[in-house]
Order: C-alpha cells, then sequence, then structure tokens
C-alpha cells in the first residue's frame, strides 16, 4: 500500500497586490516571500480559487504576513524560443491572516474544554 499526501504551509509575506478575477471561475494570483536557511528566499507563485478567491482575494495587499496552505503543483510552459521551462506553485485551500509577529489574527476563537462535549 502507498500513501502520498501533498500538501504546504508557507508562513511569509505578500510580494504583491492580489490579482483577483472574478466570473465562472474566480481566481486570485499572488505572491509569497518566505525565509529560508542561511538567509535564502523562497518566492513562491500562489493561487486561490472560487470563494476563497471572492472573499480574500481583494484584501491581500503587498507586504502582508500570511500563512497559506495547500498543493505543490509544477507549472509548464515553452518560452518564446521554444525552450521547456516549469517552476513550482501552491495551488491555495486556506488562507490565514498574521499579525506581524506571526501570530494568527481573526480567526475562529480556541476551543475551550468546556466545548468539548466528553
Amino acid at each position: 500500500m502507498s500513501i502520498a499526501i501533498n500538501q504546504c504551509n508557507f508562513a511569509g509575506y505578500l510580494t504583491r497586490d492580489a490579482e483577483v478575477v472574478l466570473g465562472d471561475k474566480p481566481r486570485a494570483k499572488f505572491g509569497v516571500a518566505v525565509n529560508g536557511y542561511k538567509d535564502t528566499v523562497l518566492f513562491m507563485d500562489c493561487t486561490a480559487w472560487g470563494k476563497l478567491a471572492e472573499n480574500v482575494g481583494p484584501n491581500l495587499k503587498k507586504g502582508q504576513p500570511i500563512f497559506v496552505t495547500g498543493e505543490l503543483q509544477l507549472d509548464e510552459w515553452e518560452d518564446s524560443e521554444g525552450n521547456p521551462k516549469s517552476k513550482p506553485a501552491l495551488n491555495v485551500r486556506d488562507i490565514r491572516y498574521l499579525s506581524s509577529k506571526g501570530e494568527a489574527v481573526n480567526n475562529a476563537p480556541a476551543t475551550t474544554t468546556a466545548d468539548i462535549p466528553f
């Protein structure tokens, strides 16, 4: 039996305002800069779809700290000279706003033990 899981989590800063396209298939495209090992920076292209894109897309502004969860995919195309190109991208499933200290803000309140039914 084989198990395959494709889920990635990134916390970083938006590199540009989201480009929101509404219509039959709403989408919001944006970039996230994530600090890596030894002062390296990963620039990840992200796309949110459907209701998520409609709800949060217009609020995503350059420089804002966010936490995104989604599936990693490989975008492939050919350049103007016919050479194959590719880059990783994130198909976003969830977006959380962060404070400047990396803490989640405006998210659902934490569950207390009184909320657990057993």
